[in-house]
């Protein structure tokens, strides 16, 4: 087959799933603009530069991994006995909190 010939044949093809591709990632690009236009401004004067999109982001991310975990583990160096205590330590710390 000519190669012509393939390329008409696979073109509708082929942008028929581009399009499929780019609808289906459309409302999250939508959602991740929306979250961008509430998250910085855009109201700023002219001339002036926005230089903290990093540091907006690191927050932003921050935020929405923060968790309300205790981070505490206790350790023992008593042996079998100690290790077991120590568990029921962990257990209190972080469901007795």
């Amino acid at each position: 087959m000519n190669i012509k010939k393939l390329e008409e044949k696979l073109r509708p093809k082929v942008t028929e799933e581009y399009d499929r591709g780019f609808n289906h990632i459309r409302p999250e690009r939508e959602r991740k603009r929306d979250i961008m236009a509430k998250v910085l401004r855009t109201d700023l004067p002219e001339g002036q530069v926005r230089v903290n999109l990093l540091w907006r982001n690191i927050q932003l991310e921050l935020a929405l991994f923060l968790t309300d975990e205790i981070g505490v583990k206790f350790l023992s160096s008593d042996g079998l006995l100690g290790e077991e205590i120590m568990k029921n330590a962990d257990l209190v710390a972080k469901y007795g909190a």
